[in-house]
C-alpha cells in the first residue's frame, strides 16, 4: 500500500480496495491493530498517479473505517448501519487509542473471546477492562447503577417507602384523635 501512497505502484489502482476487503474477512487483533493504524494514513494515494477516477478515492484512513465498520466486532464505536466514512473517522480513531493504550478491549460477534491487542484476555487477567459500547462508557459504576440497579437497593427503596407510608398514616390518624 505504501507504493501506492508515493506513486511507484505498477499493481492496479483498484488492488488496494480489494486489500482491505480481505482485511475486514480475517477477525482477530492483528487485523485490529492493521486496520487501527491505518485509520491515521490520511495521505491521497492518487496524489502522483495518472490514475483518475470518477468518483474521490479513498484514503487509507477511510478505508480503515469501512473495514472496521464491516469486521464484525461487537460494541463498536458507530452502531449505525448506514455509515458515512468521514464523519466517523474521528471517533474510530478515539476507539483504537484506547485499544493501543491498552485501556480497552474488544470481541467478534459470535465469538466470547475477549482480546487486546497482544491477543486473547485470559481469565486471571482481570485487569483488562471490557469492551464498551461507546467510547465514552470505558468505566462507568454509575451508569451502569442506573441502567440496571442491584436487588438490595430496590428492595431498601421499597421498604423505605412503606416505612415512610407506615409513620405518614400513624401520624395523620394521631392528629385526628385529637
Amino acid at each position: 500500500m505504501d507504493e501506492v501512497s508515493h506513486g511507484s505502484s505498477t499493481a492496479h489502482p483498484t488492488q488496494r480496495y480489494w486489500d482491505f476487503e480481505v482485511l475486514m474477512r480475517l477477525q482477530g487483533p492483528d487485523t485490529v491493530r492493521v486496520l487501527g493504524e491505518l485509520l491515521f494514513d490520511e495521505r491521497n494515494p492518487w496524489e502522483k498517479t495518472n490514475f483518475t477516477d470518477s468518483g474521490l478515492p479513498l484514503t487509507n484512513a477511510l478505508y480503515a473505517v469501512e473495514s472496521l465498520h464491516k469486521l464484525g466486532l461487537k460494541n463498536p464505536p458507530v452502531l449505525s448501519e448506514h455509515t458515512a466514512y468521514a464523519d466517523d473517522l474521528h471517533t474510530w480513531q478515539l476507539w483504537y487509542q484506547q485499544v493501543k493504550a491498552g485501556n480497552r478491549t474488544f470481541s467478534f460477534k459470535g465469538d466470547d473471546t475477549v482480546y487486546t491487542l497482544a491477543g486473547p484476555v485470559t481469565a486471571n487477567d482481570a485487569s483488562r477492562p471490557s469492551p464498551a459500547s461507546h467510547p465514552n462508557e470505558a468505566v462507568a459504576p454509575v451508569s451502569s447503577l442506573l441502567k440496571r440497579p442491584p436487588l438490595w437497593l430496590i428492595v431498601g427503596a421499597i421498604v423505605s417507602v412503606l416505612l415512610a407510608a407506615f409513620f405518614a398514616s400513624k401520624r395523620i390518624r394521631s392528629t385526628k384523635g385529637l
